[in-house]
């Protein structure tokens, strides 16, 4: 019986399948049993086929059948379908006449058993090279057009378009502009490893825009972008100089158009190999299906078809294999043509690349470190200045000064260093990093250049832990502290512009920081309630005595 069906089921490595009726009956195939050399099985697929004892037999796609008809549009649920079918099983009066006397006539078989051909009907021959061959086969020949089609022409060598020195300096030369452009970070005054620092720094820069917007300035912005720049420039030189042969790749042999056209035809060679691989397995198994046929065929002229098809397919194939073979061979020769450019420069380039990178990797690393430093340093100024963050971290319970130290020692205090992992470890390092860069000092302020170097000389003399800076000029010492963490400030009651209390006043407005204070000098009043002498010291005391009330004032 013939009746039709979509294909809902089908395993390609074992050739089984099943196919669905209108009417949702369910029906096992198997790729032997496949009669359409157009198409293969595949999901969805309408097809017709003879039903016998519940298997599907003489399966042919449904579309192939009905394309000489004006019906394209093809609905499995409509009631016509099987007399469209029917009506165009039969595309010649040859066909027409084989089918009518197989309907008609019982063939007797050597045995005196009689056969009859129920309902089976004869498929005009296919054509077996399918579109996607046919221009499998034209870009294989315009391959071999690319090679002077020969494969002899393919064994000479490949032209050198620019030499190590020339690709390497093009590389170089935009690495040295890049640094050239920066030179400004020179003059930043302080560093901070931005290997060290690089996760945690973008993560505080994330966490204080997210509290307050607006400190997000013109100025830090740019630096921020920049700094991202070269963070990229840095990945991608490390990519290189850390693993030589991604550099010959990326610098030298993309800078080769002939390699790089062997290389494409090296590729493509592949891929059409690839492809005429799978059709040769689809004509193989459509060659060994022809045979079984027309074994079992008893028909003279269906026995006459079958051998004419048989005779395209083994054309077909025979095709197929002659082309995979050229193709094996181009593969092979240009494999072995790239193999020898790259041996004949990798090891000069290796030389000389790692020899001139060394310098321009230094001056990269030390624009990020300025950058990430000058960041970090604006970032935290912006926030002491945010009355958003200072709530914030009042509601954390810190009260130190504000800086990615103090940030991180919060977030460390929270772990245990004995179970950290490589991540915690790292920001371990960066902390001890930052406490190595940012010391703790101890602040001397003085009228006189002379009381100034004895007060310093003798508090490093007392505890040499200790890091003391002396000034008498206000503003410089103002700027110093800016950019340093004082622990500490000793200060004299006249200085030579201002006096005390308008210093610490002025300290205290720019310089988010609470450092204990000495005073020198009558206890004054009017001191501002943003800071506290903590302790007042005669003017007449002697630098032995005051740096005893220092070591008594730090350790308390």
């Amino acid at each position: 019986m013939i009746t039709h069906g979509k294909i809902l089921f089908y395993n390609e490595l074992s050739g089984d399948g099943i196919i669905i009726t209108k009417d949702k009956q369910k029906f096992k195939f198997n790729i032997e049993n496949w009669n359409d050399f157009e198409r293969m099985p595949a999901l969805g697929l309408a097809v017709y086929f003879n039903l016998e004892n519940t298997l599907a037999l003489d399966i042919v796609v449904l579309e192939n059948v009905l394309a000489n008809t004006e019906k394209t549009n093809i609905n499995l649920d409509d009631n016509s379908t099987e007399d469209i079918i029917k009506t165009n099983l039969v595309h010649s009066e040859e066909k027409t006449q084989i089918t009518q006397d197989k309907e008609k006539t019982k063939l007797t078989s050597d045995k005196g058993e009689t056969n009859t051909y129920q309902n089976e009907e004869i498929l005009p021959a296919q054509k077996y090279k399918d579109e996607s061959l046919n221009k499998a086969e034209e870009e294989l020949t315009a391959l071999l057009s690319n090679c002077s089609n020969t494969l002899e022409s393919l064994n000479k060598k490949i032209s050198l378009t620019s030499s190590v020195i020339t690709t390497m300096r093009l590389y170089l030369d935009s690495i040295k502009k890049d640094i050239k452009k920066r030179e400004g970070y020179n003059k930043v005054d302080g560093r901070l490893d931005y290997n060290l620092s690089r996760r945690f720094l973008w993560t505080t820069y994330n966490n204080l825009i997210e509290i307050d917007r607006d400190i997000m300035s013109t100025r830090i912005k740019s630096i921020g972008d920049d700094l991202k720049f070269m963070s990229i420039l840095k990945d991608s030189f490390d990519k290189k100089t850390n693993y030589p042969a991604t550099a010959f790749e990326e610098i030298f042999l993309s800078s080769q158009p002939e390699y790089k056209a062997v290389k494409i035809l090296t590729k493509q060679s592949i891929e059409k190999f690839n492809f005429l691989k799978n059709k040769e397995k689809s004509i193989a198994a459509q060659k060994k299906l022809q045979i079984e046929s027309i074994k079992k065929c008893k028909n003279n002229q269906e026995l006459e078809v079958l051998n004419q098809d048989l005779k395209t397919i083994n054309g077909t194939y025979a095709d197929i294999v002659h082309m995979m073979a050229t193709l094996k061979e181009i593969h092979r020769i240009n494999s072995k043509r790239l193999k020898r450019f790259e041996e004949t420069y990798k090891e000069d380039f290796f030389k000389v690349f790692k020899s001139e990178s060394v310098k321009y990797k230094a001056g990269i690393l030390n624009i990020l470190n300025a950058q990430a430093y000058l960041l970090d340093f604006l970032l935290w100024k912006e926030a002491r200045a945010s009355q958003n963050i200072l709530n914030h971290f009042k509601s954390l319970a810190i009260d130190a000064e504000l800086n990615t130290k103090t940030y991180l020692k919060f977030f460390l205090d929270t772990l245990d260093q004995s179970k950290s992992n490589e991540a915690s470890k790292d920001l371990f390092a960066l902390y001890e990093h930052l406490v190595e860069m940012q010391k703790e000092y101890v602040l001397v302020v003085a009228s006189s250049a002379q009381d100034a170097m004895e007060y310093e000389s003798n508090i490093k003399q007392s505890n040499n832990s200790y890091s003391v800076k002396s000034f008498i000029n206000e503003l410089q010492c103002i700027k110093w502290a800016s950019l340093n963490t004082v622990k500490a400030i000793v200060i004299e009651e006249t200085l030579q512009v201002t006096n005390a209390t308008k210093f610490l006043d002025y300290y205290h407005k720019h310089i988010y920081s609470k450092p204990k204070i000495l005073l020198i000098g009558n206890n004054s009043d009017g001191h501002s309630k943003d800071y506290v002498i903590h302790k007042t010291l005669p003017s007449n005391i002697s630098a032995r005595v005051l740096s005893k009330e220092v070591n008594i004032l730090l350790s308390s």
